[in-house]
């Protein structure tokens, strides 16, 4: 990172304050403990996608593009 940089909101991961200076306490243990970032940004856009899908009956991957 540099000064004034910040990740696009896409690729935040939501942690609660706690957990969030956990990550930042002690990265290695953080994602010893529950994955790296990445798998955790994973699984947020996974359950997102699932809780979207649930409410608007929409089955993802299905739809066709013009």
């Amino acid at each position: 990172g540099g000064t004034a940089t910040k990740a696009h909101d896409l690729f935040v991961i939501p942690l609660c304050r706690e957990c969030h200076d956990k990550l930042h306490a002690d990265v290695a243990a953080f994602e010893k403990k529950h994955g790296t970032q990445l798998e955790l940004l994973f699984r947020f856009m996974n359950r997102a996608l699932a809780i979207k899908n649930e409410v608007s009956g929409q089955d993802f991957g299905t739809e066709k593009y013009d």
